[in-house]
């Protein structure tokens, strides 16, 4: 393993994985690289929303949690918004978890996006 992959690798909070033989690749790699990453992330992507929500005026406080979700889901169709999100998530990545993501690109921001929204309804400020 490389210095950057074991430096990556230490920096990530620990999550019990759900995973078993049955687990399939996609829910593998939710598991055991998206959840730990998007936790370690989760002041700076709340911070980073919460801005672009406050630039937009569309605050999230004092919302009911389907309003909230409904707002924080139209925020994400800001493009650069988008971008910068999914950039801090897979920055993040090791050599290996960057190929597979490579080839699988749309479903992991998918993955991505979904997760990320529900971090995002529960921890913006309500």
């Amino acid at each position: 393993m490389s210095t950057r992959t074991e430096s990556l690798l230490a920096l990530r909070p620990a999550i019990p994985a759900a995973t078993n033989a049955d687990t399939g690749a996609e829910e593998a790699f939710q598991t055991l690289t998206l959840r730990p990453l998007l936790k370690f992330q989760h002041a700076l992507l709340c911070r980073c929303c919460a801005g672009h929500l406050a630039e937009t005026k569309q605050s999230p406080t004092g919302k009911t949690p389907d309003q909230r979700t409904a707002s924080i889901t139209q925020c994400l169709t800001n493009k650069a918004l988008h971008s910068t999100l999914l950039g801090m998530i897979t920055g993040f990545f090791t050599d290996e978890e960057y190929s597979y993501y490579s080839l699988n690109r749309k479903a992991v921001n998918k993955r991505i996006t979904s997760m990320l929204v529900a971090r995002l309804v529960d921890g913006l400020p309500q």
